[in-house]
């Protein structure tokens, strides 16, 4: 089996995602921080489309973490709902984008900023977002 290419034309439409913290997980570099690959070609990643999708309940996360030696480009975010969360968005290393109509408000600037991130948040506030979510739900069930 090798390893390395093309990640292309991916379309995530009209779902809907209850009760994880991983509403949206799209993540690169995971085996090491080390840089690219040498023993294989970096997997590139382009025209991936998140339209109309909703996160309830529990549901919080939406992450797009890309490699700095190859970013992830033609990515589309349109219309999409995380209910429960204040602050759902986390992206680094987004080259091309399109991005509109999501709520909560943020992911535009997200990912205009995600070339030259931060450090990616911390698993406290995603903890502390995740418990909201779970409130919120809780509160709608009555």
């Amino acid at each position: 089996m090798s390893r390395g290419n093309t990640i292309s034309n991916i379309q995530f439409h009209n779902n809907t995602i209850y009760n994880t913290s991983s509403f949206i997980l799209l993540e690169l570099d995971y085996q090491s921080k080390a840089g690219p690959p040498s023993d294989y070609t970096p997997t590139a990643v382009r025209d991936i489309s998140f339209v109309n999708n909703r996160a309830l309940g529990g549901a919080v996360g939406a992450n797009w973490h890309c490699s700095a030696e190859d970013a992830c480009e033609q990515i589309t975010v349109i219309n999409n709902t995380v209910r429960n969360s204040r602050n759902p968005w986390s992206c680094s290393y987004i080259r091309t984008f399109n991005v509109s109509g999501n709520s909560p408000p943020g992911l535009e600037n997200c990912m205009q900023n995600s070339m030259n991130p931060q450090a990616l948040p911390d698993m406290e506030g995603s903890y502390t977002d995740k418990q909201y979510a779970i409130s919120r739900w809780l509160q709608t069930r009555d």
